[in-house]
């Protein structure tokens, strides 16, 4: 029998990364002003059928001393000035008003993006605004298993076999100043198996079980996000 990690590691390689509009963002012309923002907030997302809950069965843990936003916005900066097309702009975001927009949307479909634009437009001025939302998705890819979002651990116990991955599961969205639509996105699914099968339990969640989570929850941010900025046609 596989495992589940080693399945659903499997099925997420099938189901690839989605990207849009990457002819278009390659095409755009050089020294164009970019402000670079990451609206994953500061909760890690822990899923599994040991919890009893109701609703979609997550819970969640405050991680702010991870820093996850502003790692991102640090390596997508760094990519994006290596390549030398935009020219980055300072950008300090009210990441409270911008996490209540972004928590208020299970799924983020173009009838979202006005809010977000007008706080980011009143945040920043840039001819171009590159933002990264977590995305909703099936585990499993294509929209089957179980609906995780942003990052994350989850954890399975079946038939006395134990299995844990870590994932990041985020949209890489460039917008113009107008914000109607995004001029292009990418969405990046990535799931790695943990060697840490115990259970997770967000009211007991150990030191060396908790820097297990961060280690790799950054090494899929720091592996991943060049290839699909790449993939969004800005590098």
């Amino acid at each position: 029998m596989l495992r589940l990690a080693a399945l659903l590691a499997s099925l997420c390689l099938l189901a690839g990364c989605v990207t849009t509009g990457s002819q278009t963002v390659r095409a755009l012309p050089p020294g164009k002003s970019l402000a670079v923002v990451s609206g994953l907030g500061d909760e890690l997302a822990m899923r599994g059928d040991w919890l009893i809950q109701t609703g979609d069965n997550t819970a969640k843990v405050e991680v702010a001393d991870w820093r996850i936003d502003g790692q991102v916005e640090d390596q997508l900066k760094s990519l994006l000035q290596a390549g030398g097309r935009f020219r980055l702009v300072d950008c300090t975001p009210d990441r409270e008003a911008l996490n209540a927009i972004v928590a208020q949307r299970r799924t983020w479909t173009s009838d979202y993006l006005p809010p977000v634009m007008q706080r980011l437009r009143a945040d920043c001025d840039a001819d171009l605004y590159l933002f990264v939302l977590p995305a909703r998705e099936g585990l499993f890819g294509g929209g089957y298993g179980p609906t995780v979002r942003g990052y994350g651990l989850y954890r399975r116990s079946f038939l006395g076999s134990e299995s844990a991955v870590a994932y990041t599961f985020l949209w890489l969205y460039l917008f113009d100043r107008s914000g109607a639509e995004p001029v292009g996105s990418a969405l990046m699914r990535e799931l790695h198996a943990l060697d840490d099968h115990r259970a997770l339990d967000p009211a007991h969640f150990p030191p060396e079980q908790k820097a297990t989570a961060r280690a790799m929850i950054e090494r899929l941010l720091r592996e991943h996000l060049p290839e699909n900025l790449h993939a969004l046609g800005m590098t």
